[in-house]
């Protein structure tokens, strides 16, 4: 059953006048993060003009701004405006905490957390390491391996040379795919300090890193596996980009965004498997 939240004072005119405003209805309070919500200035319009309708919401709900920053003063403002609210609608359950938001305390819980990266093992928090176990793995499959002589330029714009005989593998997955482009690695030109940081990332042959060489292309990205044994990195073969070995904090860190970014880049075209 869908329930609607009401998050202005126009969703609130047109649910009263609605002939289904007798259904479950929840409404969202801003609190201080200026996104989606009604004010606590209108809050007590809202509650005589639902209480005229007989319309009485099944949830109270915001959300926090800077849950991810514990020590953020904007927390215990924007809890002590919901505490503030709920004194209009006491009898309301209400739903205010984040994956971060668990974590500030008692007070912050309410009675519907709302966990999100939380649930796929990523850290909501700006500076910790996540408390939670991964669940969420990303794989690619070797589609050819190459002998590439010194010397030689590798992928879109030569934009990396190899310094040695080196053996390159091509992996099936790529910028179209949700891999962000600039992780791809360049050795001849000036990298930026993004670039510099991504180049940390690699995939990995069990717990063997194969660092990323050249740029990513839309559907293959390539990597040094010279070494690697060849019984390992063969075609067929399926690489690591996250999982145990790199994480989605390690590979958000390194690309220079957060673990929410990465996740939702990823594309449709890949294989998912549910255990």
């Amino acid at each position: 059953r869908l329930i609607p939240c009401l998050k202005s004072l126009r969703d609130v005119d047109l649910w009263c006048g609605a002939e289904m405003c007798s259904h479950p209805a929840a409404l969202h309070v801003d609190t201080g993060m200026h996104r989606l919500g009604i004010s606590l200035r209108n809050l007590a319009r809202v509650k005589q003009q639902l209480d005229a309708a007989s319309i009485s919401p099944v949830l109270l709900m915001s959300h926090l701004a800077c849950a991810d920053d514990p020590q953020h003063n904007q927390n215990n403002t924007q809890l002590a405006t919901f505490k503030k609210a709920q004194e209009l609608f006491p009898d309301t359950p209400t739903s205010f905490a984040n994956s971060a938001g668990l974590y500030l305390g008692a007070g912050y819980q309410g009675d519907i957390a709302r966990p999100g990266i939380g649930l796929y093992g990523a850290s909501p928090f700006l500076e910790k390491k996540s408390p939670f176990e991964p669940v969420v793995g990303l794989r690619g499959r070797v589609l050819q391996i190459q002998d590439v002589p010194a010397g030689q330029g590798v992928g879109y714009g030569a934009s990396y040379v190899t310094a040695e005989n080196s053996r390159i593998a091509v992996l099936g997955f790529g910028y179209g795919d949700g891999l962000f482009r600039h992780i791809g690695r360049s050795n001849i030109s000036p990298t930026t300090s993004a670039q510099s940081a991504a180049s940390r990332i690699g995939v990995f042959f069990g717990e063997a890193k194969a660092p990323i060489v050249g740029r990513l292309s839309m559907d293959q990205l390539t990597v040094d596996v010279s070494h690697i044994p060849e019984s390992v990195a063969i075609e067929g073969a399926w690489a690591e980009i996250l999982g145990k070995n790199q994480t989605i904090d390690d590979f958000a860190e390194a690309a220079g965004t957060i673990g929410y970014e990465v996740l939702t880049s990823l594309g449709y075209r890949y294989l998912r498997h549910y255990t």
